[in-house]
C-alpha cells in the first residue's frame, strides 16, 4: 500500500515538473518572438487619443525616435543670441535633435561664429549638436533665402542616403526663442507623420489690428499701454500668419514635392516664406495646426 502511494507521488511530481519545462520552454519562445520582431515592452500604452475622435483602445507599439532637424539662419547680428536658442532647444523635449547654422550674412564674423558654435556644443555635452553648414556665399538683399534654399537641398540629398538623420526639419532665425514644451505638443503629431506641424507665435512686426483699445477713456488708472507689437498671433497656413520658425515640415513631404523658399521663377522677396507654407499646405490635407504659443519672433 505504502508502495502505490510513493508511486503515485512519484509521478505527480513528475507532471508537475513536466508542465513547468512546458511552461518555461513556451515563455521563453514568447519572449524570443517579441525580440526578433522589434516590440519594446516599455512603450506598451493606453492610447487615450489618437487625434481622430476614434475609440479608447490599449496597443502593443513600437515608437522609432524621431530626430528634428533645425536650419538656423544667421547673420552678424545673431551670433550673441544664438546660445540662447540653441541651449532652448537642448531643453526642448527633443531626444534627437540636429541644428544645423546656415550663414546669410556676407560680412559675419566667421571665426567668432566658429567659437561660438564650438563653446555650446560643449555646453550642451553633445557631440555635434550644432553644425556649421558651408554652402557658398551668401547672397544679397534676398532675406537669406538663397542660402535657406541650399540648406533645404542639402538635407534632400542627405535624406537618400540617411533617412532617418532628420525626418523633420524648422526653418528659424538665430535670434528666436522657443517653449521647453515644442516636444511634448509636437512628437505625437510626428509620430503620427502629420506633413505640417504649426503652432501659434508671439510675432516682434507691428500689428494695429491687434491693439486694444481702451473703451473707457475717462479711467487714468492702471494706465493702458500698447504698442502694437509683441503679439500672440494665430498661427495660419497662409501669407502672413505663418512665421518661418512657427512651422515642422515632414522632410520626405517637402522632398517628394522638391519644394523650395523661392517663387517658380527662381525669384524671393518678404513673402516668400509665407508662400512656402501656402504652397506646402496645398499639397497635403495631413496638417494640424496647435493653438499653443510655443515661439517667440525677436
Amino acid at each position: 500500500m505504502v508502495n502505490q502511494i510513493v508511486l503515485i507521488i512519484g509521478q505527480y511530481l513528475t507532471t508537475i515538473r513536466a508542465r513547468i519545462l512546458v511552461i518555461s520552454i513556451s515563455i521563453g519562445i514568447v519572449l524570443i518572438f517579441i525580440k526578433l520582431n522589434g516590440f519594446d515592452l516599455h512603450h506598451a500604452s493606453i492610447n487615450t487619443n489618437n487625434y481622430s475622435g476614434s475609440s479608447k483602445s490599449l496597443s502593443l507599439v513600437r515608437v522609432k525616435p524621431i530626430t528634428l532637424c533645425v536650419i538656423i539662419r544667421v547673420h552678424r547680428g545673431h551670433i550673441t543670441y544664438l546660445p540662447v536658442l540653441v541651449l532652448a532647444l537642448a531643453h526642448a523635449g527633443f531626444d534627437n535633435i540636429r541644428l544645423y547654422v546656415v550663414n546669410i550674412d556676407r560680412n559675419i564674423d566667421i571665426q567668432l561664429l566658429f567659437r561660438t558654435i564650438d563653446s555650446l556644443n560643449r555646453l550642451a555635452s553633445r557631440a555635434a549638436y550644432v553644425s556649421l553648414l558651408s554652402l557658398g556665399l551668401p547672397g544679397e538683399n534676398d532675406f537669406g533665402f538663397i542660402v535657406t534654399d541650399r540648406a533645404l537641398t542639402f538635407l534632400y540629398n542627405q535624406h537618400e542616403q540617411s533617412p532617418f538623420l532628420c525626418q523633420y526639419v524648422i526653418l528659424t532665425n538665430g535670434d528666436n526663442l522657443y517653449s521647453q514644451h515644442l516636444g511634448k505638443n509636437l512628437l505625437p503629431h510626428m509620430i503620427a507623420q502629420k506633413d505640417i506641424i504649426a503652432w501659434d507665435f508671439v510675432s516682434r512686426y507691428y500689428r494695429a489690428d491687434y491693439i486694444n483699445k481702451n473703451k473707457n477713456r475717462e479711467e487714468t488708472s492702471p494706465q493702458v499701454v500698447d504698442t502694437g507689437t509683441a503679439k500672440c498671433l494665430p498661427v495660419a497656413l497662409q501669407l502672413g500668419s505663418a512665421d518661418l520658425g512657427a512651422v515642422a515640415y515632414r522632410l520626405a513631404f517637402l522632398k517628394q514635392h522638391k519644394l523650395h523658399i523661392h517663387y517658380p521663377d527662381g525669384t524671393y522677396d518678404v513673402n516668400s516664406d509665407g508662400s512656402f507654407a501656402k504652397t506646402a499646405s496645398g499639397l497635403t490635407n495631413t496638417s494640424v495646426i496647435l493653438r499653443q504659443t510655443l515661439f517667440i519672433h525677436q
